[in-house]
């Protein structure tokens, strides 16, 4: 999917997996981190600690064809050995690959969507553009305009960018969420 993206919701579809669930497994992730402010002087050297705790999950899908499939998320997704497990992937038409972004436990009737393909699967360029904007936008602005109009355009147009794709990847994401939904509820059927 790096390859090509597009601004467009409709140019982006769906395809679904379902396997039996030949294997999961739950765990924590903690991550702890410290700041230390004052200790100069003559000030009291005061530490912080802060500490943030994510859950993981994996677990194997067995397809009818006998091929296995590993899936590694965060958050919670109840599964089973022996559930049945539908997997949603979102992709560019015309692409051969995509990202799975939704789970549906047909055992359980639990859905559970996950930010994975949010951050992994689109706007790679689209993100990079962005960057290359902020920066280069401001040093082009003020050589080309001067030094209070440049900066105008040159911070301007990134921002304005930034918050255009924002509101682009959301239709997107919109768009993919709705067409899971209605894979979800067919496979309820």
């Amino acid at each position: 999917m790096g390859k090509r993206f597009s601004t467009r919701p409709e140019d982006y579809e769906i395809f679904t997996v379902v396997g039996t669930v030949a294997g999961s497994a739950v765990w924590s992730e903690t991550r702890v981190g410290s700041t230390t402010t004052g200790g100069y002087n003559g000030q009291p050297a005061v530490t912080q600690v802060s500490s943030s705790t994510t859950q993981k999950n994996r677990f194997f899908l067995v397809m009818d064809d006998g091929e296995e499939r590993k899936f590694d998320y965060s958050g919670s997704f109840g599964v089973r050995d022996g559930h049945k497990v539908m997997v949603v992937y979102g992709r560019a038409i015309g692409e051969q690959t995509g990202y799975y972004f939704a789970f549906y436990n047909q055992n359980t009737r639990e859905q559970r969507y996950t930010t994975e393909f949010l951050s992994n699967a689109r706007g790679h360029e689209f993100r990079a553009a962005g960057w290359w904007m902020l920066l280069l936008g401001p040093i082009l602005g003020v050589w080309m305009f001067g030094w209070i109009l440049g900066l105008l355009l040159g911070f301007g147009a990134p921002i304005t960018y930034f918050i255009l794709r924002s509101k682009t990847l959301k239709a997107i994401d919109n768009h993919l969420f709705a067409l899971a939904d209605r894979a979800v509820q067919q496979a309820g059927k």
